[in-house]
């Protein structure tokens, strides 16, 4: 979220227009993905959105915001994202952490395309070795 934001552009309320989304159908769960950049994001008075946020999905909902890494989840990329999930408070179910699948394992998209590349030039090699090129 670097840079200006335009007040008036349309995804700048998405997140409010999710919120009256969840007010109208108050469905049992729900789980939002964003940017790290939400968490800091002020409105004209200079107060968090992200406060105004939680404070009505807070209503309704137990909630809980997780800032995460997305090569902690098998997705090859170094971007932070936030996570934020809720369950209904008439449920009375508490919703757990989320645990990263193997934190240990990152792998990049560079990694990954590095690994293609010698794959395919491994691959060649070996065709070319049994006379099945031109």
């Amino acid at each position: 979220m670097g840079g200006k934001r335009d007040p008036n552009d349309p995804r700048a309320n998405l997140f409010l227009e999710y919120c009256k989304y969840l007010q109208y159908f108050k469905p049992k769960v729900f789980v939002i993905e964003n940017v790290i950049g939400i968490l800091s994001v002020k409105d004209r008075s200079s107060n968090l959105v992200i406060d105004k946020i939680m404070g009505v999905l807070s209503e309704k909902y137990n909630c809980m915001i997780n800032k995460l890494y997305s090569c902690d989840f098998e997705v090859p990329q170094l971007r932070r994202r936030v996570i934020i999930m809720g369950i209904r408070k008439d449920l009375n179910v508490l919703s757990e952490p989320i645990i990263p699948i193997n934190p240990n394992n990152r792998i990049l998209l560079n990694e990954l395309l590095l690994a293609l590349m010698q794959n395919e030039r491994e691959c060649e090699t070996k065709v070319k070795g049994m006379g099945l090129s031109s």
